[in-house]
């Protein structure tokens, strides 16, 4: 099943999926969150081109001390990649 995804009326910078996560983008940092964890993560937009520094894709920000399994890691990368190309932005995934 494909998931959708939305854009809400009054905040254009977000991508709502309907599998429960959201991802809201700023010029330089972007932030996942499912349910009610969160995550901030560095970034560079520029035109129709968006680069998710990965290694900023560590740590849920409510528990900066330990670092999330690789697994968690991979699902927020595949998440952000899929909700930013619905938004029409060609997604460069960068260390």
């Amino acid at each position: 099943m494909t998931a959708m995804f939305r854009t809400p009326w009054l905040n254009k910078s977000k991508v709502l999926s309907d599998e429960g996560f959201y991802v809201e983008i700023g010029r330089d940092w972007l932030v996942y969150q499912r349910g009610d964890r969160r995550m901030t993560m560095t970034c560079d937009v520029g035109g129709p081109e968006i680069n998710v520094f990965t290694d900023t894709a560590n740590r849920w920000d409510d528990d900066p001390s330990v670092e999330v399994d690789e697994q968690t890691r991979s699902t927020i990368l595949n998440d952000v990649t899929r909700a930013l190309e619905w938004r029409g932005l060609q997604v460069r995934l960068l260390p």
